[in-house]
This record gives structure tokens, C-alpha cells and sequence, in this order.
């Protein structure tokens, strides 16, 4: 009985021997950390892990180990190895959930992320990344509760807030969205994030001045961000103060942050100004940087219109015909036929406004137009009258033509009246 009784002891003595060896192993790793000695500690922890059934807290270390240095791929294999023993640590899961998106597996990401989200932990770092993930795929209604959870753990944080603002923005809950914004404003009245995303809202509502309110102050503020110069351009060039948006323009273009917006912008403020020359300048600029601007080659048919330089405009809107099927289409048909008559060009200029009435047979005025050619160039009052006819019997007829079609129907038919009766 006594034998027995040292033999227990001395393998209670041998067990608890071994406990206290690895404790005092791990904080050895632990003081290697500290004192910066990051590849010595993973190496001994990865030893410990082969040589014997590690614990949660060896995992987790080696994993913060492999995450501070980028080892992703060492991540994935630590957690599919050991996954009962990790599917429910938080730091573990997003240190995972991480790398697999660094691997470029972004839908299991997400799949990771929320099962990190379900644990309520009130360690932000996955939710942070899962939001992101959402945002940048422009996936509001999964973002909005991200954000929310966010905002929840972290109240004070601005940023949380202004991107919860911004995901309700884009979800058109549109008061929602400004109602947080203004919160964060009235707690830090030059918060940059929150006056941009303000700023938007109200320009895309057409409230202008309110836009203005913001972004004049900020200037002052921040007079190093573009975002706030191109801001301040489109208002000013909405609220038709077209020097002052050409002057912000420029002060993008400064910062060096122009894109082809940017010149296309400074083009039309030059276009409204009368500016010919510099209009071209800079709709050459914009579509430098994106030949398919339709906007920019649009109007640069216009410009070359009013020079009335007619082949060139017939290039360019020729240009617009080829590449574009948008709501410009028929605006460049019609710009093309009028160029094409100056050209005296007139089958061309008529087989557009044909196509025109072929693709939309209610559009306003295409009959309008093919009536003006027609008595421009053939003596035929019958079909004159007939295009124009059909014009003033369309729904909602330009009324600024109106008078006019009347009007000439009127002399062609009393033309005709007098040529029967010469008959």
C-alpha cells in the first residue's frame, strides 16, 4: 500500500513537473516576442506544435506570429489543422479570414467574417474588414448591419459612423444618412469624411447653395484636398459662375489629381463662356484620357459648329456615331445631319433624320427636321406639309416650333391652292 502510494506520488510529482516546464516554455516564447525576437518564438512555437497536442493559446500566438509577418499561407494551414480548436476564437478567425481574402478567395472570406461576426466579440478588426469587403463591392444591404454592429461597439468612432451614413446613402435612405452625418459634423465640425459625403448628398438633390455652406469652409480647412476643389467647381459651375469653376478646376489639375472629368469640366465652363479655343483645349485633354467620352466629343462637335468648321464637326460626330448607344445617339444623328447640310450633304443629312424616325418614331422633332430640309432644298409642298403636319400632331410638340411649322404649312398650301388654280 505504501509502494503504491509513492509510485502515485511521484507521477502526480512527474505531471505537474511537465505542466510547469511548458508554462515556463511559453513565457520564455512570450519574453522572445517582447524583445522583438519574432522568428526565434515561431520557430520554438512550431516546434511545440509538432511534438505535441498544443493548446488554444499556443495557436492563437503562432498565428499573431505568422499574421504580423504576412505568412498567409501558414495562417491557412495552422486553422485547417487545428479547426475545433479555433472555430471559435475571434482574433484566430479574422487572422484566417484575412489571409484566405489575401489569397484572393473573397466569397470564403466572407464566410469566415460572418461566422467571426456571430461571435459578438468586441474585437472590430474582422467586422472592419468584412465591411470593407461589402463597401468596395458595392453591397449595401450587407454592409448597412456591418457598420451597424460597428457603430455599436464603438459610438465615438467618426469614421464608423460616416460610413454607416454613406452605406444608408447609397441604400437611398437618404435623411437617414444625412441625419448621422450631421451628428458626426455637429461633434467635429471639420470632419473631412462627413462634409464630403454631406456635400454629395445635397449636390445630387440639386441643393446647391447647401453644398456650398460646407465646402467654402473646408477650403480654408483643408486647401490640399481635391476632392473639395472638384466639389466646389461642379457648384459653382451649377450655380453658372463659370470662371469660378474654371479657377477650381485648376486647382485640381494643381494637386495633381485631374482626370478627364476634370478637363471636361474646365472645357464646358469655357464652352458657356464663349471660349472657343480653350473649350477645345480641353475636351482635347479629357478625351486624351478617355476617347469615348461621350459628353466630351458631344460638345466638341458643338464648339466646331459655332467656328463653323464643318468638316471637323463632321468627324467628330461621325467619331460619336461609332462608339455610342446611349441617350446621345439621337442628338448625334440630328447635330450630324445639320452639319452634313452645311456640308450640302443633303441624301446623308436625310437618311439621318430618317434614322432618327425610324429608331423613335414619337422623337419631337424629327419630323420637324426632315420638313425644314425638304423646304429648304426640293420643291415638294406636299411632303413639307405632310412632315410638318405630323410634327404639330405628336404629344407635346416643341412649342418654340410650333408657330412656325403652322406657319408654313399655311403658305404651302395656299402656294399649292394658286398653283391648281393656275392648272
Amino acid at each position: 500500500m505504501v509502494y503504491i502510494a509513492i509510485i502515485l506520488f511521484f507521477t502526480l510529482q512527474t505531471g505537474a513537473n511537465i505542466e510547469q516546464t511548458n508554462y515556463s516554455g511559453l513565457n520564455e516564447i512570450k519574453m522572445l516576442i517582447i524583445n522583438g525576437e519574432r522568428a526565434e518564438a515561431a520557430e520554438l512555437l512550431e516546434q511545440r506544435i509538432e511534438q505535441s497536442d498544443p493548446a488554444e493559446e499556443e495557436l492563437q500566438l503562432l498565428v499573431d506570429l505568422y499574421h504580423q509577418s504576412f505568412s498567409f499561407s501558414k495562417i491557412i494551414d495552422i486553422y485547417q489543422n487545428h479547426e475545433q480548436k479555433l472555430n471559435q476564437n475571434p482574433a484566430v478567425l479574422f487572422a484566417y479570414g484575412q489571409a484566405v481574402n489575401q489569397m484572393g478567395f473573397e466569397n470564403r472570406a466572407v464566410q469566415i467574417l460572418e461566422q467571426f461576426r456571430a461571435l459578438n466579440s468586441n474585437d472590430p478588426r474582422g467586422l472592419i474588414l468584412l465591411g470593407r469587403i461589402y463597401y468596395n463591392n458595392d453591397n449595401w444591404e450587407a454592409a448597412e448591419p456591418v457598420y451597424d454592429q460597428l457603430v455599436g461597439l464603438a459610438p465615438e468612432n467618426l469614421y464608423f459612423r460616416t460610413q454607416l451614413a454613406k452605406v444608408n446613402g447609397n441604400l437611398m435612405q437618404t435623411e437617414y444618412s444625412r441625419e448621422i452625418l450631421r451628428e458626426v459634423l455637429r461633434e467635429d465640425p471639420l470632419y473631412l469624411s462627413a462634409i464630403l459625403e454631406l456635400a454629395i448628398s445635397h449636390i445630387a438633390a440639386t441643393e446647391v447653395h447647401k453644398a456650398r455652406e460646407l465646402i467654402e469652409p473646408a477650403l480654408k480647412k483643408y486647401p490640399d484636398q481635391a476632392l473639395l476643389w472638384n466639389l466646389s467647381a461642379r457648384t459653382a459651375y451649377n450655380l453658372q459662375k463659370f470662371s469660378m469653376a474654371i479657377e477650381h478646376w485648376a486647382k485640381v489639375i494643381e494637386l495633381g489629381k485631374a482626370d478627364n472629368n476634370t478637363y471636361r469640366g474646365s472645357a464646358l465652363s469655357y464652352y458657356q463662356l464663349g471660349n472657343a479655343e480653350k473649350a477645345l483645349e480641353n475636351f482635347n485633354r479629357s478625351l486624351a484620357m478617355n476617347p469615348e467620352d461621350l459628353i466630351s466629343l458631344y460638345y466638341k462637335a458643338m464648339v466646331y459648329r459655332q467656328i463653323e468648321d464643318w468638316e471637323k464637326a463632321e468627324a467628330t460626330l461621325n467619331q460619336l456615331f461609332e462608339i455610342q448607344i446611349t441617350d446621345y445617339f439621337m442628338d448625334t444623328l440630328i447635330q450630324r445631319a445639320v452639319v452634313a447640310e452645311e456640308l450640302d450633304k443633303i441624301e446623308e443629312a436625310m437618311k439621318d433624320y430618317r434614322l432618327v424616325k425610324l429608331m423613335d418614331p414619337t422623337h419631337q422633332n424629327a419630323d420637324f427636321y426632315l420638313a425644314a430640309l425638304y423646304d429648304r432644298h426640293f420643291d415638294n409642298p406636299e411632303k413639307v406639309i405632310e412632315y410638318y403636319q405630323n410634327f404639330l400632331d405628336i404629344e407635346n410638340p416643341d412649342p418654340s416650333l410650333i408657330e412656325y411649322a403652322r406657319g408654313r404649312i399655311s403658305v404651302l398650301r395656299e402656294r399649292l391652292h394658286f398653283a391648281r388654280g393656275r392648272e
